[in-house]
């Protein structure tokens, strides 16, 4: 979807430099910096696990969490993304707080 989208802008707009951010039909993801809010921080954390952005911000969020408020498996693997470049704010009171704690795993 992603591709699709950056292809559109460099057709649509050809002088704005869109083809920088792909490289061989695909998303450079060196390039993109990823920030989100609750599910959408969630997602910017799981693309921060398998692809290598420059920086990742999360606002309450960063980790999907199970019916028992703990955070899935997928939170704890090895990110491509290296945990100095990935950053996160939430409340303190916040429900699913304990989910920051793998801002720095």
């Amino acid at each position: 979807m992603v591709v699709a989208l950056l292809g559109e802008l460099v057709l649509d707009d050809p002088e704005g430099g869109w083809d920088a951010y792909l490289v061989d039909g695909d998303v450079d993801w060196t390039k993109v910096v990823l920030t989100g809010f609750a599910q959408g921080a969630n997602l910017a954390g799981y693309i921060g696990r398998d692809q290598p952005l420059p920086t990742a911000v999360f606002y309450s969020g960063g980790c999907d969490v199970a019916d028992d408020g703990t955070a899935v498996s997928w939170c704890y693997d090895t990110r491509v993304t290296p945990p100095d470049n990935m950053y996160g704010i939430a409340h303190t009171e916040q429900r699913f707080a304990e989910t920051t704690a793998v801002w720095t795993a």
